[in-house]
C-alpha cells in the first residue's frame, strides 16, 4: 500500500488526527483497503476477532444470528471503528458487521 494514502486521507478518525507522521506512515504500512458490496459480512459473528476495521464510507448493520431470527443491535454510519469491544475483550466477535 502506498504510505502516503494514510497521510492524505480526508476520512481519519480523531485518534489518527493525534499520530505523529512516522506513526501514520507505520499504520499505512501495516492496513489494507477492502471494498464490500451491500449486504456482505464484513466481521462475522463468533469467529476470532484479529483486526480493527474503520470504515471509510457507507453504512454497516450490527446484528446477533438467534435461533429464531437476527436481531438489529445498531445501524453504524462512517466514519467509525469496528469490531473495537471483540478486540479489547475476549477476541471473539459477539456479532456480525
Amino acid at each position: 500500500m502506498d504510505k502516503s494514502i494514510c497521510q492524505l486521507c480526508d476520512f481519519k478518525s480523531s485518534a489518527t488526527q493525534k499520530l505523529s507522521e512516522t506513526e501514520i506512515c507505520l499504520l499505512g504500512e501495516n492496513c489494507a483497503i477492502t471494498h464490500f458490496k451491500p449486504g456482505d459480512i464484513v466481521i462475522k459473528q463468533d469467529a476470532h476477532s484479529t483486526n480493527v476495521a474503520y470504515l471509510k464510507s457507507g453504512l454497516v448493520k450490527i446484528h446477533i444470528s438467534g435461533i429464531i431470527k437476527d436481531k438489529v443491535l445498531k445501524i453504524t454510519k462512517a466514519p467509525a471503528y469496528l469490531c473495537l469491544p471483540s478486540n479489547f475483550g475476549d477476541k471473539i466477535n459477539h456479532f456480525s458487521e
